[in-house]
């Protein structure tokens, strides 16, 4: 079951990391004392790998829970408009069960996508 997860979670990241490209700001006139707008460039890398791998601690403590429940396929890491989350996928679409699945989880915002039955391929 652990590799199932494991498998499912790369799938999903691969899916989801593929973001169109973010249109670029028009230059702004140069202003010697105005401080350098924040950008990508400025988030250290140490930054963010503590970030993916708080991400992927994350979605493993919340599948330990959900992954025992009937109706759960898979949790995985995951990109939600572009923002890091935790993606629960459901086997069906339940409403006694998406309301037993938290809204967030250790600062990550859940998104619950209804899958169908998730199978390992041979």
């Amino acid at each position: 079951m652990r590799l199932l997860s494991l498998v499912l979670c790369g799938i999903v990241m691969i899916a989801c990391s593929k973001a169109p490209d973010a249109p670029e700001a028009p230059d702004a006139p140069d202003a010697p004392d105005a401080p350098a707008a924040p950008t990508e460039e400025h988030v250290s890398a140490s930054d963010v790998d503590a970030r993916v791998e708080s991400l992927g601690l994350a979605s493993e403590k919340l599948a330990e829970t959900l992954l025992s429940m009937p109706g759960v396929a898979g949790v995985a890491d995951g990109d939600c408009d572009g923002e890091p989350c935790i993606r629960v996928m459901l086997e069906y679409d339940a409403p006694e069960l998406i309301a037993k699945i938290p809204e967030d989880y250790n600062g990550f915002p859940v998104q619950v996508d209804v899958s169908g039955i998730i199978q390992a391929e041979d």
